[in-house]
């Protein structure tokens, strides 16, 4: 029976930037971790791949983070490949990323979610987005006080009406049973905001100010109300939340 090939990415570098800012040598290593200084060379050579065994053991009595000893870094990213990782734990499944991003933490549904609707998200994100508003069960103070610090009330007010109008056309069954609570909830607080003068083109300059007139005709009240112009059709968000939905995984 052939070998199964790894695909592996070297981290001899980190394993050896961390001993050295822990100011320790092999040996001294060797004598901590029970990892014998020859074998310690060659993970940090990248001769050889250390067990996670040996990952774990070496981070715990250097006291780095396991997360940098086998990426670099010392906590999760912002970058865009990070955040779609972290929605795939929230229920994100039917998306492909070229590479899955390992992170240390998983953020909470409210951060998450606030900052993608707001950090210049693709469509392909954004579309699921009411998805998973009536999948997950979240604290509606918390989702707001996150909308306020990235400065989203007003999406995700629009995205929770879209949610909301999207729920009324699948089935019940696939809906989490806070979501109805939840949404008015965060409808409620983010009706305050007054109508909007100007057009908020989610995708910049790729939204389209036609396609948004043609969208806020069919479109729930807010979508109108703060002039979104979104290259989104509301059938292809009830699509996508039906996709997201109506997997077995749910949580």
């Amino acid at each position: 029976m052939a070998r199964r090939k790894r695909r592996w990415r070297p981290i001899g570098r980190w394993l050896r930037t961390a001993r050295k800012a822990s100011r320790l040598t092999l040996t001294e290593l060797e004598r901590l971790t029970g990892i014998s200084s020859s074998a310690l060379g060659r993970f940090e050579a990248d001769r050889a791949v250390p067990s996670i065994d040996d990952v774990c053991v070496i981070a715990q009595q250097l006291g780095w983070p396991l997360l940098y000893l086998t990426t670099g870094r010392e906590r999760t990213g912002d970058d865009p490949f990070a955040l779609a990782s972290q929605l795939h734990y929230w229920g994100l499944r039917d998306i492909s990323l070229p590479e899955r991003v390992l992170f240390g933490e998983v953020r909470s549904f409210e951060d998450l979610v606030a900052e993608v609707v707001t950090a210049d998200p693709s469509p392909r994100v954004l579309e699921a987005i009411p998805g998973l508003l009536l999948r997950n069960k979240f604290d509606v103070a918390e989702l707001l006080a996150f909308g306020r610090r990235y400065r989203g009330i007003r999406r995700l007010g629009w995205l929770a009406d879209v949610a909301q109008t999207v729920s009324r056309r699948i089935p019940l069954e696939y809906v989490h049973p806070d979501a109805p609570r939840q949404l008015r909830a965060v409808l409620a607080d983010a009706e305050k905001q007054p109508p909007s003068d100007e057009i908020d083109y989610v995708f910049g300059e790729t939204s389209s100010p036609a396609s948004g007139q043609r969208a806020w005709s069919a479109s729930p009240r807010l979508t109108k109300r703060w002039r979104i112009a979104c290259d989104i059709a509301l059938r292809q968000f009830q699509e996508r939340a039906i996709s997201i939905l109506e997997r077995p995984d749910g949580r």
